[in-house]
């Protein structure tokens, strides 16, 4: 009898041990399982404005704000036009932000993979006055893509505001959002169709002048023909001109004009593009009646040769 009773109490212990073991694995799991998957999802077509502190700026907060279907940005009491593809880029970035894997449970972490208060880009979506997505991105890694090694995988590494975890998420993020005020800004210059132009006007503060006239197929300047090769790649290099270094502030009545380009042709506004001289000899500043609050900067080759040319620049090349 009394051996039956330890049996039986053997039993329960079993019992309960292997009780104990299963309800450790299913807690144990749960907690790995409780890692989220979804970081967040932002409806682009809902957000009104997006704040940002990033390193690129040295925390100082900047937004971009919605006004109707503008994008501008703004920094303290600078306003100025910005660059949409940037903000479309942002957001399908943010669309549906899934987690690869976690990267910090703590603290400890955060200045290596930078996504601390002086090395993260603080990011804050606003819809209205909803926040709809509030996280600090990080650095970004490379990886080897064996699949496709011309494409390697891109990952950033992302912490909501609110939490010490820090993921892993797919995509450029740290370098689509760590921007400068100047960066944020429209690099557009000109923007025009190349087979609508058939006017050049160049102007020069030496008093040289340089007009360029398209009649049918072919361009002349004044009696001289020009080698209409030459103007088509002059053509098809500036009508949709970019250029990314923008001044943050400059004082045209204080300066020197340089030279200045007219624009004009078939259904589209005429086109006038001023040039300055910077701080030095070697800068370049120009200025787009296309984007009138930008004001370029650059040095010859980059910029100023690349919009204003001389005549020598569309006469046939002499062997």
């Amino acid at each position: 009898m009394a051996n039956k009773i330890n049996n039986t109490k053997l039993l329960y212990i079993f019992l309960g041990l292997v009780a104990i073991l299963l309800l450790a694995r299913f807690f144990g799991g749960n907690k790995q399982q409780s890692i989220r998957t979804d970081l967040f999802s932002v409806d682009s077509a809902s957000v009104s404005s997006i704040i940002l502190e990033t390193k690129a700026e040295k925390q100082e907060p900047m937004t971009l704000v919605k006004n109707g279907t503008i994008w501008e940005v703004k920094k303290g009491d600078a306003t100025a036009e910005a660059d949409e593809e940037a903000i479309k880029g942002m957001l399908s970035l943010v669309k549906d932000v899934k987690v690869k894997r976690l990267a910090a449970r703590s603290k400890d972490k955060w200045a290596s993979l930078e996504v601390n208060d002086s090395l993260g880009s603080h990011v804050k979506i606003m819809s209205g006055s909803e926040v709809v997505a509030d996280f600090v991105v990080g650095k970004f890694s490379f990886s080897q893509n064996p699949a496709n090694p011309q494409q390697p995988n891109i990952a950033s590494f992302v912490r909501l505001t609110d939490e010490d975890e820090v993921y892993v998420v797919d995509g450029y993020m740290a370098m689509s959002f760590n921007q400068s005020f100047s960066g944020l800004r429209n690099k557009q210059m000109i923007k025009a169709d190349a087979n609508s132009i058939n006017t050049l006007g160049f102007s020069y503060a030496d008093g040289t002048t340089l007009e360029l006239t398209k009649s049918e197929s072919s361009w002349t300047m004044g009696e001289t023909t020009a080698d209409s090769a030459s103007v088509q790649r002059y053509l098809n290099r500036i009508s949709n001109l970019l250029h990314s270094t923008i001044l943050d502030s400059f004082d045209p009545s204080t300066a020197t004009e340089l030279a200045k380009l007219q624009i004009a042709g078939n259904n589209m506004e005429p086109i006038s593009l001023k040039c300055f001289q910077g701080s030095t000899p070697k800068e370049f500043i120009v200025n787009s009646s296309q984007n009138p609050d930008a004001y370029f900067t650059g040095d010859s080759a980059s910029l100023y040769t690349k919009v204003f040319a001389r005549q020598a620049d569309f006469l046939p090349a002499t062997e």
